[in-house]
């Protein structure tokens, strides 16, 4: 290991869950607490991680058959078919997993209780080399076992990177954006239904997205951002005349939004919600990685870290 990385593993039989990782202008991480609040027993989920030191980027394996998933109630297991050229794949949906560990940290001290009114801005840049169904890295925000959200750059079922958000009100639900094709990555189109492997194929080039989550009020908002190189952001040099095709009405993007474009600037929102317990009890905010179906470990890259402790989102639909 260079003299650069630090290994923030904990031992398994930790009782108390110490600050393991400090990146400068963040709260201390922690491995998350899943303590009962019936038995009190603590029973942090330990994971794997290591701090370079040289960019303050943190690297995460987890293992297999690791999430956060709480699915809906169905008399039958739900499956996903993916064809391709020469092969039919039936995978099922994932299971109740609510074990992948997570680093996190939480805005105020909370032992004597928490001030969760104010607003705040998390952002990172996740890069990744998917190899399985539903491997991701992941912004993660956790109230307790049946209130928590995520933010996910995970591999589909159209064997893409995808942005995926999953929002945990006792049940799960499960939502699907776009999918991104990076210039490194392996495949020849942006085309959602191009499908050239199976579910479990290796994707053999890493990819990379930006990915925000923000709170506002009693808000907490989803965006992501692309690198110069991904080309879905309309290139400044072009047109920026945008056409309604619905009633015909021009959109016009000003100077300020096209250099925002340029220099990789502009938040595309993805999901705007709330969560039931917003404000009322502690929020734990951070990343995880995810390899709910397996069989191999997945491993993540959380790098150029910016947490705003009091910024206030000021226009959700453009992500200014």
């Amino acid at each position: 290991m260079s003299t650069k990385e630090t290994a923030i593993t904990t031992p398994t039989t930790a009782v108390v869950v110490t600050p393991v990782i400090s990146i400068p202008g963040l709260p201390p991480l922690k491995w998350l607490d899943t303590t009962s609040s019936t038995t009190r027993v603590r029973t942090p989920l330990i994971g794997n991680a290591t701090l370079d030191e040289t960019n303050q980027s943190i690297t995460m394996t987890t293992t297999k058959e690791t999430d956060w998933f709480n699915p809906p109630p169905a008399p039958a297991p739900a499956s996903i078919n993916t064809n391709t050229d020469t092969t039919t794949t039936t995978t099922e949906s994932p299971a109740a997993l609510c074990n992948a560990p997570a680093l996190v940290f939480q805005r105020d001290n909370c032992d004597d209780g928490c001030d969760n009114t104010g607003d705040w801005q998390l952002s990172v840049k996740i890069t990744m080399q998917h190899t399985n169904l539903f491997d991701a890295g992941t912004l993660f925000l956790h109230q307790g076992p049946n209130d928590w959200c995520k933010l996910c750059f995970e591999y589909s079922p159209e064997c893409l990177p995808t942005i995926v958000s999953v929002v945990t009100q006792d049940i799960s639900d499960d939502a699907n954006g776009p999918s991104i094709i990076n210039s490194n990555s392996n495949s020849s189109s942006n085309s959602i239904s191009s499908r050239t492997t199976t579910p479990t194929a290796t994707n053999s080039s890493s990819s990379s997205v930006y990915l925000r989550v923000s709170k506002y009020a009693s808000v907490i908002a989803f965006h992501y951002s692309l690198d110069n190189d991904n080309g879905n952001n309309n290139n400044a040099d072009e047109d920026t005349t945008k056409t309604n095709t619905n009633n015909s009405s021009n959109i016009q993007c000003s100077d300020e939004q096209k250099q925002q474009q340029q220099q990789n600037q502009y938040w595309t929102l993805h999901r705007v919600f709330s969560m039931r317990n917003i404000n009322k009890i502690p929020m734990s905010i951070g990343f995880l990685a995810q390899a709910p179906v397996g069989p191999d470990s997945c491993t993540a890259v959380f790098s150029e870290i910016q947490y705003y402790p009091q910024k206030t989102l000021q226009n959700l639909r453009d992500g200014s």
